[in-house]
């Protein structure tokens, strides 16, 4: 499939996002509003979330106030986003 717009969120394994969904045209503005609530992590972290979020679509926290976060491809037009 392709995308034609992707979703964002974090939160608990198990449960409905904590912070999310959001919406966003392209992978790579996804990715970094699903960053964006994490910006106090150590770089290394982040950069390391954001590799995986390129390649997998997710990121498992070791330490965060989240267990992960995602991106997903969205099939159809881009929904207004509320979460950012």
């Amino acid at each position: 499939m392709t995308a034609t717009h992707w979703s964002y969120g974090s939160g608990t394994v198990g449960c409905l996002y904590d912070g999310g969904p959001g919406f966003a045209e392209t992978k790579e503005e996804a990715i970094d509003a699903a960053l964006s609530p994490f910006f106090d992590l150590p770089p290394a972290v982040l950069r390391r979330a954001r590799e995986a979020l390129r390649r997998t679509g997710r990121y498992q926290f070791h330490a965060a106030c989240a267990d992960y976060v995602e991106i997903t491809p969205q099939d159809g037009p881009c929904p207004e986003d509320d979460a950012g």
